[in-house]
């Protein structure tokens, strides 16, 4: 019993830290915490939200165990190793009400006089976002809200005719409730790999394997609905 009961004391003082973009914080990351708390080795979790450049600041420092969210660029990823689960592509989703919901097929420039959300410049996905604008000769949008809160993105998209530019599993849900509609804009080109970001001389807990295997079982029910 007393041994049993320094073994509690010890899975009770665990933390594993995640860092979560917000690509993956709707839900990946939390189908996975919810996975990893029914299982033997549950224990304290951290979740850090935030900018790519944050996340991996904080990765590096030893300050999180590991992220989750789309690769970042090559330049930033020295010391770090990173873990394929699946590809995506964005979505520039809007409310059922917008004038431009029901209309099909669009162009990229359609969405020119429109407010449009997007990420910041720092994030992963903008560089993704500029180039379709450039590719497609898109001008000067009407007007732009750099946010990297899906909840102020959400809010604000449903109260007015702006443009949300996102990852679709960020809106997936919205989607499939019809709370928010999907543009038909061809985005194929902005695929991108998802994964696990880690240190690449990181030697892992149990718990912290634990939390990724849960990592790796959501990641996968989330792509079969894509």
């Amino acid at each position: 019993e007393g041994v049993e009961s320094l073994n509690s004391d010890k899975v009770s003082q665990t933390v594993v830290r995640i860092g979560a973009l917000p690509t993956v914080e709707v839900e990946v990351v939390p189908r996975a915490v919810a996975m990893f708390a029914a299982g033997p080795l549950a224990c304290r979790v951290h979740i850090e939200s935030g900018p790519s450049g944050h996340l991996l600041a904080m990765l590096r420092d030893g300050k999180l165990d590991f992220s989750v969210g789309r690769l970042a660029s090559p330049d930033v990823m020295k010391g770090l190793v990173f873990e394929h689960l699946y590809s995506e592509q964005l979505t520039f989703a809007v409310r059922p009400s917008h004038p431009l919901a029901k209309r099909a097929p669009l162009s990229v420039r359609d969405i020119e006089p429109y407010p449009v959300l997007l990420p910041p410049a720092n994030a992963i996905i903008r560089p993704i976002v500029d180039s379709l604008f450039i590719t497609a000769g898109v001008g000067k949008i009407k007007f732009e809200i750099e946010t990297v809160s899906n909840s102020f993105a959400r809010a604000y998209a449903l109260e007015n005719d702006a443009i949300w530019t996102i990852s679709r599993s960020v809106v997936a849900r919205d989607l499939e409730i019809g709370q928010l509609v999907a543009l038909a804009v061809d985005t194929s080109a902005t695929h991108g790999p998802v994964g696990i970001t880690m240190r690449s001389d990181e030697q892992m807990s149990v718990t912290t394997a634990a939390m990724l295997d849960a990592v790796r079982r959501a990641a996968t029910y989330v792509a079969s609905r894509f």
